[in-house]
């Protein structure tokens, strides 16, 4: 019904998928994977990591190997080559997603490493 009257339709079909990194994990490799689960379609998937647990011991490490991978990310077309993320599905979703990050950081559930803008 959709396609014959070009309506548009956005789904959301996911769940908390849980993304584990053990104390005995190659952090690199966990790092790639992380960056790709969440990242990919701009974490628009109903498979996409959604919450992060992270071992103690390698918590600093993860962290930091984190930051440096998300700060590389380019927002832009996902038609361009140098893109690496796309932008969200619509206008409404940025603002709901930036609108959550700020109640968030205001009732101090978490500490913003980079970006804190949406």
């Amino acid at each position: 019904m959709a396609g014959k009257h070009l309506k548009k339709a956005v789904m959301e079909l996911g769940g908390s998928d849980p993304f584990l990194v053990l104390k005995d994990a190659d952090v690199d490799h966990a790092v790639n994977l992380l960056v790709a689960s969440r990242m990919t379609n701009c974490g628009q998937i109903c498979f996409s990591a959604k919450r992060i647990i992270v071992h103690s011991s390698v918590y600093d490490q993860v962290l930091t190997k984190l930051k440096q991978r998300i700060t590389t990310l380019k927002m832009g077309d996902p038609l361009d080559e140098s893109s690496t993320m796309s932008p969200l599905c619509s206008r409404k979703a940025q603002q709901d997603l930036d609108a959550q990050m700020q109640r968030i950081v205001n009732q101090g559930g978490v500490n913003v490493v980079c970006g804190g803008k949406i």
